[in-house]
This record gives structure tokens, sequence and C-alpha cells, in this order.
């Protein structure tokens, strides 16, 4: 049905990424234009904004953004915070999007689930904007889902797709019990919850994803990190596709004669030669000792390796 419809996502993040990260963008509505021009892309303004921002201008932006062409508005001032395609490859999923609560254009959702033939409809839509009403005026970035021509399932999907953090259900039963239903979308944890108890409830849980969110991506560096210091073992590591911490000269030329070594044609890797990435301000203790990895000469500092792919 999706590849029909076109209005899900095909790809596991794991297995196409290039593919996942395109789908992930176009369907989390962060994507205003993509069908004529390849490589071509026109954002949508809620695909870069995020709390700090106020206005647009057509300031340019630094980074992983000036990749991105046609861009309708951009931004007067990033005063912190991760580009925003930066968080959808780090923390999205095979369902969509998933954004940091901080970074998050909507952080809550809240959708009324109603029994079809109850008396009760409008009530639930009065009670969904009521949260609504509730959670921006403690300062919280909410938007009330009440469009009767869609289906629950249809919006919880639609909520996954775009990353919205938090989703707040509100049914019959949770009227009648003054409570609301609360899933997350980093876990998809369910809780219920007292409709006086909301706010302090919210915020905390916004406070936990954003937490877990970092502990988790700050888990999957680590794991995808290796420290070498021989070519054998550097030439080992580029092919398990890991994020190589390894001593060198600094060398213009040595860079480049790695970059030739490592092609995938000659390394059975795949993908473009390897480069550096960035080299760490805190560096690992460099003694007298230690040679590159790749020339053999004594080694000048520790830097990140990596290939494209």
């Amino acid at each position: 049905m999706v590849k029909e419809t076109r209005l899900g996502i095909t790809a596991k993040k794991d297995e196409d990424f290039g593919k996942w990260y395109s789908e992930a963008c176009r369907f989390g509505e962060l994507v205003e234009y993509y069908e004529s021009v390849k490589g071509c892309y026109i954002l949508k303004p809620s695909g870069i904004s995020d709390e700090y921002l106020e206005r647009y201008t057509n300031t340019t932006l630094k980074g992983l953004l000036q990749r991105l062409l046609g861009l309708q508005e951009l931004v007067d001032k990033r005063t912190q915070g991760p580009p925003f395609e930066a968080a959808c490859m780090t923390h999205g999923d095979d369902k969509g999007l998933v954004f940091p609560p901080k970074v998050a254009p909507v952080q809550v959702v809240v959708i009324h689930v109603p029994i079809k033939g109850a008396a009760d409809y409008q009530e639930l839509c009065d009670a969904c904007e009521a949260v609504e009403s509730t959670l921006l005026g403690a300062g919280i970035r909410a938007e009330a889902d009440i469009r009767d021509n869609y289906s629950c399932g249809w919006k919880y999907a639609d909520q996954e797709l775009t990353g919205v953090p938090l989703r707040i259900e509100t049914g019959p039963r949770d009227l009648a019990n003054d409570q609301v239903r609360i899933v997350t979308r980093d876990n998809g944890a369910k809780m219920d919850v007292k409709r006086g108890d909301l706010i302090e409830q919210v915020k905390d849980l916004l406070e936990k994803i954003q937490s877990n969110l970092y502990d988790v991506a700050k888990r999957k560096v680590e794991e995808c990190t290796q420290k070498v210091e021989t070519w054998d073992e550097f030439v080992e590591a580029l092919s398990q596709k890991k994020l190589i911490l390894a001593p060198w000269c600094d060398k213009v030329e040595v860079e480049k004669d790695v970059k030739r070594r490592t092609r995938g044609d000659e390394t059975g890797g795949g993908g473009g030669g390897a480069k550096t990435l960035c080299t760490p301000l805190e560096q690992p203790e460099l003694g007298e000792e230690t040679l590159c990895f790749a020339s053999g000469k004594p080694a000048k500092k520790w830097s990140y390796w990596g290939r494209s792919y």
C-alpha cells in the first residue's frame, strides 16, 4: 500500500541510507519541492526552525545546509544547535524523523480518538483544543490535530514521520477519567496522565527524551569509533565502516596517498577513498615514539578518518 500511495518510508535506514534520508525529509514535511530537478530540494522554513529562530531572511547558513539548493527562506541567526539535517541523520529511524525536543518545530501533537457514532465528538475536539491551549500557555510548542478527514492511525503515522517528540491522545474514556494518554516518539512508551499533572509531566518527558536521544547518539558514535595505530588496523576498521582515530604526520601528500590507497575498488570496502574528517581539540597522549599510521613518519596529531559512501 505504501508503494502505491507514496505516503510512507519504504527504505530501511541501515540498508539504504540515501533513499531513507530522501524519503524521511520528504514525508517528514521538511521539503516543499523535490520532483523535477535531480538533487534539488526546496525546504520549508519549518524545516530549519528551532527555538532560537525568530525571523527569516536571505542570510546564507554555513555547514551542511549549503549542500541543499533552492531554499525558500533562510535564517537570520542560529545561536546554537546542529543543522537540522544532522538531527535527521542521527536520530531518525525506519518510521521517519525523530526530533530532539529543543529543536522540534512542534513538541507535542494532540489527537482526539473518537468512537464512531458517539455523541461526544465535539466534546473531544474541545478537550484537545483545551490541552493545546494549556500547553501553549506553558511555553510548550503544541498543536491540536482535530481534522475529521483523516483516521487516528493516519495521524499517528504522520506524527511518527514528522518526528514530533510527544503525542497526546484523548478519547471518551480519557475524557471520563479526566486524563490523557501520552506516547513518546523515541521509544513508543505510553502512559496515562491526569489533566492536572499534564504540564509537569510533559516538561519532564521532553527533558527525558532530549537526554535519552543524546545518550543513544553518543553510544552509537562510541560503538562506531575505533582507535588504531597501524595501517593494517586502519584498513580493517575502514572495511567495517568505522570512524577511525589515528595518529598521522599532518602532511597533505600523505592524506592524498591514503585516499588513493583506500578507494573502494582497491580495498574492497566500496565508496570513495578515506580522508580526514576532523581533529579533536582534546588530543589523546601522543608520545615521541608514535608514528603516522600511513607514512611511518613521526606523528604530529590524532585525527578522525572516514570514508564517504
